[in-house]
């Protein structure tokens, strides 16, 4: 039976701090990024790395480490092996910084088959498209079958996690009076580029349809934040959005990330305590991101078997479920339908 190798895409980052300048200058070489022509653009990126890394660096420091993305989508691949089973193999693939493509490109072999699989619901500009284009790129040239989950940002299974974690904050912050509900999300690089908007179309759409299952009648608001390679976040902002909603009658705000699993640098400095000096905002709760958790990996885990049946790989599991069900009918008994885990 072939063997199924996972590929968790993310953005990546760098492991130390003396890592830091060199990754900046790696994320501002990369195309997605910029437009401009070769040797220009590797002048002006040697140029902006050096300059970003004096922000850069006190924002590390801030939140502790360098780049905790990298060991969210490190335990996250952990989680998902575990759930998934032996016939599976798991790697995070970073687009800059950490681990990159060659390993797990070298683990292929002859007749595995790949998932490739954004740790990005919506498709971010780098760290989901660009990452897939990169990877499908990379295995262009291999005889393994490939399929790629692209979006995954209005899946059921996605909506009712979420909305399972905001239910339980807005429960403990009843009594502190009315709340209102902040989607933080990192501004994309480019905007006004078509994947840019298309980016800020699957968040607002993801946004609207949590809302809704949440029957959430307060403030409900989206928010920008500065990304490392946009420094100028377009409005509102973060301590913008949680102003709006108190004038809109909420004393408690809950900033919810969307738009990326793991623990963007970005997002981690985007603190409750910070917001409450800097607004008239009695309580602020910053949920935590999806990755690392066992819940977010058995999601994936039923988004990647359902990639592998509809690219029409054969799974012995199912074969077995079919045997199982077969028995049961033979025996007289009525089976319920669902989806297949």
């Amino acid at each position: 039976m072939p063997r199924t190798h996972v590929w968790l895409l993310d953005r990546g980052g760098p492991e130390t701090e003396a890592r830091v300048r060199p990754w900046l200058e790696s994320v501002a070489r990369d195309p997605s990024n910029s437009t401009l022509p070769g040797f220009l653009l590797f002048v002006w990126a040697w140029l902006w790395s050096h300059w970003a890394a004096r922000r850069v660096l006190p924002l590390c420091r801030q939140i502790g480490g360098p780049a905790p993305q990298l060991s969210d989508a490190r335990e996250q691949a952990r989680i998902l092996r575990g759930l998934l089973g032996q016939r599976y193999a798991v790697h995070p693939v970073f687009r800059n910084g950490g681990e990159d493509d060659r390993d797990a490109r070298a683990a292929l072999s002859p007749g595995a088959q790949v998932v490739l699989v954004p740790l990005h619901p919506q498709r971010h500009p780098v760290a989901s498209r660009a990452a897939l284009e990169a990877a499908q790129k990379t295995l262009s040239g291999h005889p393994n079958p490939v399929t790629a989950i692209e979006v995954w940002g209005l899946e059921a299974g996605l909506l009712d996690l979420m909305a399972r974690r905001i239910r339980a904050v807005l429960i403990e912050l009843r009594e502190h009076g009315p709340t209102g509900i902040v989607f933080a999300a990192v501004a994309p690089p480019r905007p006004g580029s078509p994947a840019a908007d298309t980016y800020l179309a699957e968040l607002a759409e993801t946004a609207t349809r949590l809302t809704q299952r949440l029957r959430f009648g307060g403030p409900v608001l989206q928010a920008w934040i500065p990304s490392i390679a946009n420094p100028k976040a377009p409005e509102p902002t973060l301590p913008n959005a949680a102003n709006l909603c108190v004038q809109r009658g909420a004393r408690s705000v809950i900033v919810v990330p969307i738009g990326c699993t793991t623990s963007w640098p970005e997002l981690r400095a985007c603190t409750a305590s910070a917001l409450e000096d800097e607004t008239p905002v009695e309580r602020v709760r910053v949920l935590l991101p999806l990755a690392p958790s066992v819940e977010l990996g058995r999601l994936l885990a039923s988004l990647v078997r359902r990639s592998e049946r509809a690219a029409g790989w054969t799974l012995p599991e199912d074969a077995v479920r079919r045997e199982i069900e077969s028995e049961l009918r033979a025996a007289g008994h009525r089976l319920v339908s669902g989806e297949r885990p």
